[in-house]
């Protein structure tokens, strides 16, 4: 488990699932896909391939 805190908001990462969710949400927040992987702490290609997971 991975613990995500922005701004105030507390993330809980369990899973893939969690990430493709969260990554989905900050995107729409309209942070950028480098600071998603910063956030998240993987790559760039990784926050790519959780974007076009559709749902």
């Amino acid at each position: 488990m991975k613990i995500v805190e922005i701004g105030g908001p507390r993330y809980y990462i369990y899973n893939k699932d969690d990430a493709v969710s969260l990554s989905h949400e900050l995107v729409k927040k309209g942070y950028s896909v480098e600071e998603i992987a910063k956030i998240l702490g993987v790559r760039e290609s990784t926050v790519r391939k959780y974007l076009s997971d559709c749902w």
